[in-house]
């Protein structure tokens, strides 16, 4: 897991307050991590009989989270008539049934991600970038926008994206290296 994620987990596990971290191994305290374990379970993250996740699954875990923040649950009400195997009831601590939580299972987050990885093309598309190349895209740090494999958005591309929708400015670069955004180009950030 890279290390910026795991503090960032383990500064809010505490209560935010700083942590410090061992570069050969961390480990969550034990209330902690037996809570998201069953997080993860009930999210379809790890199967049921699983006692320990990876640093590949916190990372997605952690990414369902900042979507659900972002607004995919209703993004996913206003595309689908039934929410179903989409998400999952997470009951509040002390709170009757009635008052669950609803939060992404992995097949909601996969329905979430393609449903903003479209919209972020057509973006790109009304910006005269034809699909070929938006999926070329990157951010100013280099990044890919698009993954290769699935064409889904990248965490870096929902970061780009999501600011683009807001109408805050953004820029990218073209295959070709040539500076694209949504405000005219300041010079400073023009290839050479």
């Amino acid at each position: 897991m890279k290390a910026a994620v795991l503090a960032a987990w383990l500064c809010a596990a505490a209560g935010g307050a700083p942590v410090q971290i061992a570069k050969s191994s961390v480990t969550a305290p034990v209330g902690e991590s037996l809570r998201t374990l069953s997080e993860m379970r009930r999210r379809g993250l790890v199967a049921m009989d699983v006692q320990q996740w990876s640093p590949s699954d916190m990372e997605l875990l952690l990414r369902m989270r900042r979507a659900e923040e972002r607004g995919a649950l209703d993004l996913l009400r206003k595309n689908y008539l039934r929410l179903g195997a989409l998400v999952v009831a997470e009951p509040a601590a002390g709170a009757s049934a009635a008052l669950a939580r609803l939060r992404l299972t992995r097949r909601g987050f996969a329905a979430y991600l393609r449903l903003r990885s479209q919209a972020a093309l057509e973006y790109f598309q009304s910006r005269e970038i034809g699909a070929k190349w938006a999926f070329q895209l990157r951010d100013l740090q280099g990044r890919r926008l698009f993954d290769r494999g699935s064409g889904d958005l990248t965490e870096a591309g929902e970061e780009l994206y999501g600011r683009a929708a807001l109408g805050l400015p953004v820029f990218w670069r073209l295959r070709s290296g040539e500076t694209g955004g949504n405000r005219p180009v300041p010079p400073e950030l023009r290839s050479p």
